[in-house]
């Protein structure tokens, strides 16, 4: 193997390895899902079972939501946000191999299936993951 191609092999696996590059990414993520929290949806297509990012905004409270909402003193208020627990509890894990983004909260999938995706990645973070990446191979170049 020629040394061109053991230097590669080397940052590769430190890039890739390193679980700072996942903790970035996963902050990064987290701070971008709650973004959608705040424009109460940022989603397009579903596509192949993902939910692209997007301008779309989440299906409005029915009538009986938002009367249930003013009785416990939560409105007005912004949608999957009555007491704000689902947005605090949007995480992240780091594991070897990658990032699971998720939420800690048991009533999270019946609210994507309800018209009301939230965890969606956008393009720009996209470019933002790239951009991140890209920032770990030139330090791991220089070491």
């Amino acid at each position: 193997m020629s040394d061109i191609s053991q230097e590669f092999d080397r940052m590769v696996n430190e890039v890739f390895t390193n679980s700072d590059l996942y903790t970035e990414i996963g902050e990064m993520l987290v701070s971008s899902v709650q973004k959608n929290f705040d424009k109460e949806g940022r989603y397009g297509a579903l596509i192949d079972g993902i939910w692209q990012g997007g301008k779309n905004t989440w299906r409005p409270l029915s009538a009986a939501r938002i009367k249930e909402r003013k009785r416990k003193g939560h409105w007005p208020g912004k949608i999957l946000q009555d007491t704000g627990g689902l947005k605090l509890s949007i995480n992240y894990e780091s594991t070897r191999d990658g990032i699971i983004l998720g939420a800690g909260k048991e009533y999270a999938q019946w609210l994507t299936n309800a018209g009301r995706p939230f965890i969606v990645i956008q393009d720009e973070d996209l470019v933002e993951i790239e951009a991140i990446v890209n920032d770990y191979f030139a330090r791991a170049a220089n070491t």
